[in-house]
């Protein structure tokens, strides 16, 4: 098997992690090598990311509400083995480590291939969300890493542009999405407000599915002047649900989710909604 897999161009160490035992192996494998070993193995694993199972078999079948049980299996295993002790490593890296580790990720992989992914987005929250720790944290971070990280971001939205919305899962796994708002947040809170529009502009089908719950709850608007500057690109958003160019007639023609669902759905909406200054409760 080790032959084939090289054979294949497959690094041995990605070999290795196709097993559910050598997922499992992680822990105790990060537990006798020192820190420099350990930064490593991340970095190999970013730069081999599009290469892992979870992330080459990981996508929805066409059609297909669910995943093979053996590609889920190696999912949650992976999620509960192998990314507990890389959440560590990660959070206490510098700017330099990320803006290397996210350069890596974006030149070795083809972005929205494993966007489409739940590995690949658990990957990209880490390093998103910990650049906004260190921006909002007391040490003033370096200069020229900022500007080398807001570089790097603006490359990674420019290849993530017309793929936002495809990130979801399809319809029948939207119980299992709040994953999506994790990481859509992560980028709206380091956005500036024209890559904001972007986010809000391609992935309106689920914000407009939001909004549409909170109108079958009888929500109302209060005066639009109060609202934040984004606010009316959501107003439009749920003016269209109700006109006759409706980007929803099949989801409003569909049974409605049971209330404790849809109330779900909203509350994952808003970690997204919350990183841009707005909330669901706005419309109450």
């Amino acid at each position: 098997m080790y032959v084939a897999d090289c054979r294949n161009g497959l690094h041995p160490f990605i070999a290795f992690l196709s097993y559910l035992k050598g997922k499992k192996a992680m822990p105790r494998v990060f537990l006798v090598i020192n820190p420099d070993q350990r930064l490593t193995i991340l970095t190999m694993i970013i730069a081999h990311l599009q290469q892992l199972d979870v992330i080459a078999q990981g996508h929805y079948p066409p059609q297909s509400p669910s995943l093979p049980p053996s590609i889920q299996e190696s999912i949650e295993t992976f999620l509960s083995s192998v990314i507990p002790p890389i959440v560590p490593l990660i959070e206490t890296s510098h700017l330099g480590i990320l803006i290397g580790l996210m350069g890596i990720l974006l030149d070795r992989n083809s972005l929205p291939f494993i966007a489409e992914t739940k590995i690949g987005l658990a990957f990209l929250t880490l390093l998103l969300s910990r650049s906004q720790i260190i921006f909002n944290g007391d040490t003033p971070a370096d200069e020229v890493e900022v500007r080398e990280w807001k570089a790097t971001f603006d490359k990674f939205f420019a290849l993530m542009q017309g793929s936002w919305n495809n990130v979801f899962p399809p319809r029948g796994a939207w119980g299992d999405d709040v994953y999506v708002w994790q990481f859509l947040a992560s980028v709206a809170v380091g956005a500036n407000m024209e890559q904001q529009h972007v986010l809000v502009t391609e992935c309106r089908y689920f914000l407009s599915l939001v909004l549409f719950y909170i109108h079958s709850f009888s929500y109302s608007f209060g005066p639009r002047s109060s609202f934040p500057p984004l606010f009316p690109y959501f107003c439009e958003l749920l003016d269209r649900v109700n006109g006759s160019d409706r980007v929803l007639d099949n989801v409003i023609a569909s049974k409605n989710l049971p209330p404790e669902i849809a109330k779900s759905k909203i509350d994952n909406t808003n970690l997204f909604l919350r990183a841009m200054g707005l909330d669901a409760g706005m419309l109450s």
